[in-house]
């Protein structure tokens, strides 16, 4: 693994002898960047090190990235947020690089060389920091982010109100609608209806015609829509593609050594893998394995297996089902969105179970009363028999929360998930993190952020550790796929999860 550390960037010794020669109260500081991060005058360059006979299969590529603004001076701070691949399209390989934040405008970026022949390297800037710092300070905190229209309705007197999520807030005139054993103090709220009662709320229905509404209010008020707006929203740094050789080795390569087995809490890896074909990821964070259909029913013979969270668990439930080569059986009530998909094999003793988590951030509509938050499910689920596996979910409906609701939510959930351990100890949970996303407009990069999807998996990451619970990080995985990002990936990168979850499963 290459050495983290840069050498110290040196300022000036004429200007520190000006300054502490002056009895101004202030001094000017012309070396210091006053403007954004542009990345179309920023520079990269390949770091060969000791690599004198060039870069070899198994080796950490390094890149090393300056910034600069757009008037060419030097930036002095980090906090920009980079999303970086390195990849051969004709070879069909690909990985996602490590971005190292120095704090001070210069960054390194590592690639695992998991091949040998041409390699190109694209980095984009996704957000400069001030943008980063608009989201965390200014949109995240606004309460009413995530609206809701509420349909209320008893015999034939009908009425809409608008509905969101209280917590830190002052209100009056509002329906009050609680549930402290999923939200803690966070509140579903309504508008109260004129004519009927708060019980007559009958259904919900949000989306992204919401969301963007709220974002370009926010942006218009705050005049800070540039920091979205082309260049500095998800554009390539100057020198990408950056193209390197990646020379065959004759020494053993870090993806043919004895990975550690795939278990809670593993440290995190300076390259979580890379696509060997567009369908087959090898990871180098543990001994992850490829499962073929019977090898997969064998595993999971006997288990009840229990997907909570989005249409990406959806995803997992449709690839896990197909696995056993039958007809997939649904049982649905309400909309799809919220329905409850219910499969079994009563041969091999194996059902799969997919649930839509409580106030989803959808266009369709939603029955309000019988929707199910992730902590009641668990807190009622039949534990007579600890044949149970757990996989949650919990970013793409949350962005728009604010990170104090969002956190309760998350941490009602970890103490359900201790008091389901206490009933069974053994017992698999997982939570499966985010990746990135695509985006169709400006504001969906404030409301659906890849950089807060990003800050998420952290959060979740520290939430869960140290009691059992299992991470899987899929992050990488996606970015680094040669198809577009998108919050519905391809059902290779799907398929390539299933093997994650499997390894650590059996």
């Amino acid at each position: 693994m290459p050495d983290m550390k840069l050498p110290p960037i040196e300022s000036g010794s004429q200007n520190k002898q000006w300054i502490s020669n002056s009895s101004f109260a202030f001094v000017p500081n012309d070396e210091q960047s006053l403007f954004i991060t542009s990345p179309l005058r920023s520079k990269m360059r390949l770091i060969q090190g000791d690599m004198v006979d060039g870069i070899k299969q198994g080796d950490m590529v390094n890149v090393v990235l300056e910034t600069f603004d757009n008037k060419g001076r030097k930036r002095m701070f980090g906090g920009d947020f980079f999303l970086a691949g390195m990849a051969n399209t004709k070879l069909r390989k690909s990985t996602a690089g490590k971005v190292v934040d120095h704090r001070n405008g210069t960054y390194n970026i590592y690639f695992y060389a998991g091949w040998s022949g041409q390699a190109n390297i694209t980095v984009t800037l996704i957000h400069p920091r001030e943008a980063v710092e608009w989201i965390e300070t200014v949109y995240r905190p606004q309460e009413r982010s995530n609206i809701w229209s509420g349909f209320f309705k008893r015999n034939k007197t009908e009425e809409k109100c608008v509905c969101y999520i209280l917590s830190s807030s002052t209100w009056k005139d509002v329906c009050e609608y609680k549930n402290e054993n999923a939200l803690g103090k966070t509140l579903f709220a309504c508008d109260k209806p004129k004519n009927l009662s708060c019980h007559d709320l009958l259904t919900i229905s949000g989306g992204i015609a919401f969301l963007k509404t709220n974002v370009a209010d926010l942006l218009k008020k705050y005049e800070t829509r540039y920091l979205f707006s082309s260049p500095y929203i998800s554009t390539t740094v100057h020198g990408s593609p950056m193209q390197v050789n990646i020379q065959e080795s004759n020494d053993t390569l870090q993806h043919e050594i004895n990975a550690p087995p795939c278990k809670p809490d593993l440290p995190l890896s300076i390259s979580e893998g890379f696509w060997e074909n567009i369908t087959s990821w090898k990871s180098l964070t543990c001994a992850a394995r490829h499962w073929m259909p019977d090898e997969a029913i064998s595993c999971l013979q006997g288990k009840r297996v229990y997907l909570l969270g989005e249409s990406t668990l959806r995803q997992w439930y449709d690839s896990i089902t197909k696995l056993f080569g039958e007809t997939i059986q649904k049982t649905s009530k309400h909309h799809p969105w919220t329905e409850h998909h219910v499969w079994a094999d009563p041969i091999e003793n194996t059902s799969v179970v997919f649930r839509f988590h409580a106030l989803a951030s959808t266009s369709a509509t939603i029955h309000f009363w019988n929707q199910t938050f992730v902590s009641d499910y668990l807190d009622k689920l039949d534990t007579s028999e600890c044949n149970i596996i757990i996989v949650i979910s919990l970013s793409y409906h949350f962005p728009a929360w604010t990170l104090h609701s969002y956190a309760e939510r998350v941490l009602h959930i970890r103490q359900a998930i201790v008091r389901l351990k206490a009933r069974c100890p053994d017992i698999p949970v997982f939570i499966k993190g985010s990746h990135p996303r695509e985006h169709k407009n400006l504001e969906s990069h404030v409301h659906s952020s890849d950089w807060t999807l990003f800050s998420m998996n952290t959060f979740l990451r520290q939430v869960f550790q140290g009691f059992g619970v299992i991470f899987i990080d899929v992050f990488d995985m996606s970015l680094s796929h040669l198809s577009p990002n998108n919050v519905h990936v391809p059902k290779e990168v799907i398929r390539q999860q299933i093997d994650l979850f499997l390894s650590y499963v059996c």
